[in-house]
């Protein structure tokens, strides 16, 4: 697994799906150093990069990274579960904790979506500007 640097909003052909917007678009894993963070989320051409902190969503169209690599699955993790010893670290807090890469099932105005976001504790993803955290059960990245 590698990260590449993304300077012009444009997703390079090899880049992991990690899940699916509403209107079926690949979300790609992301993450932006912010605030002394290093944060993973979702990205896709459009809009570019979204992380979340703090309760928002902050969108990023250049200078974010993108996720390139194989030998990856996704498994399943349930609330405040123990994250499996090969999870993928993917960020870091300000204190060194890591961050990993989750995804999850939603239904989201009238249609499913796969939404890529962060599991630091808990997951948490970005919609609209907002930072969410209502998805329990949701998928873990391993490597």
């Amino acid at each position: 697994m590698s990260w590449k640097l993304i300077t012009e909003n444009q997703i390079p052909n090899n880049a992991i799906i990690g899940g699916f917007d509403v209107d079926k678009t690949p979300l790609y894993i992301c993450r932006h150093k912010h605030d002394g963070h290093i944060i993973p989320c979702k990205a896709n051409q459009k809009f570019g990069c979204y992380v979340t902190k703090v309760g928002k969503a902050v969108e990023f169209k250049t200078d974010y990274e993108i996720l390139m690599g194989e030998h990856y699955d996704w498994v399943n993790h349930f609330g405040g579960d123990a994250v499996p010893k090969q999870a993928f670290v993917a960020g870091s807090d300000s204190e060194n904790g890591p961050i990993y890469v989750g995804r999850c099932d939603l239904h989201l105005n009238s249609t499913e979506t796969q939404v890529v976001g962060k599991v630091h504790h808990k997951f948490y993803y970005a919609f609209g500007s907002t930072e969410y955290s209502d998805c329990k059960n949701h998928q873990i990245m391993i490597c």
